[in-house]
């Protein structure tokens, strides 16, 4: 076995189980969320209630503001998925409905998720057509990553959040660059509440 197929069977594995304990861990704080709830409530009088009012209002901000995205993320994942679907079948190549579910999921991997879900498509193209239709795959999905990336995700992320495409696309690209993952995950809630909090305090200001 090659060492990249080693690599990508690791990287697999580590996404597949982050993923999994992610979920656990959004199951576990639902089924004790009244609990949760009350606990945090209770800090309003306790000796640090001062700071329970001075972030409450920015933690609920920038959570109702990262639901946004997320729920942009789903639209622009089913987005890409039918332009997968539809360039697998101009290709000719099988298994178009198993890979277009694989493309779905790997779509809320920022960077990584083009790669996790190109090779199995190649995999799938080299016996089918052989390198030539391998090389076609690889630019239909260059194609679906560039329309993705430059069309799609700033104009509906821009829209759920009221924030110009283009500033979207640049903190997009900021974010990644500076912060990697984190900041292609978080760039756009993060931007959108210092925004915000910070025209409500020119407002605010006499």
């Amino acid at each position: 076995v090659s060492p990249l197929v080693l690599d990508f069977a690791r990287l697999a594995v580590r996404i597949l189980v982050t993923f999994l304990l992610s979920v656990l861990f959004s199951l576990l704080v639902l089924l004790d969320f009244a609990r949760i709830q009350r606990e945090v409530e209770a800090i309003r009088t306790s000796r640090i209630g001062w700071l329970y009012r001075e972030v409450r209002g920015t933690v609920v901000e920038f959570s109702a503001i990262l639901g946004k995205v997320i729920e942009a993320q789903v639209v622009i994942a089913v987005i890409n998925t039918v332009l997968t679907f539809v360039g697998l079948a101009l290709l000719g190549v099988p298994s178009k409905f198993l890979l277009s579910t694989l493309v779905f999921f790997c779509s809320f991997i920022p960077v990584l998720g083009v790669f996790l879900s190109t090779i199995p498509i190649c995999l799938v193209a080299l016996p089918t057509g052989g390198l030539a239709l391998v090389l076609k795959c690889i630019g239909m999905v260059l194609v679906v990553h560039a329309v993705e990336a430059y069309v799609v995700n700033p104009r509906i992320t821009g829209s759920l959040v009221h924030l110009n495409a283009v500033f979207v696309l640049t903190i997009l690209v900021v974010g990644e660059h500076f912060f990697g993952l984190w900041g292609l995950l978080l760039g756009v809630p993060v931007a959108v509440t210092l925004l915000r909090r910070t025209r409500d305090m020119a407002q605010s200001t006499p």
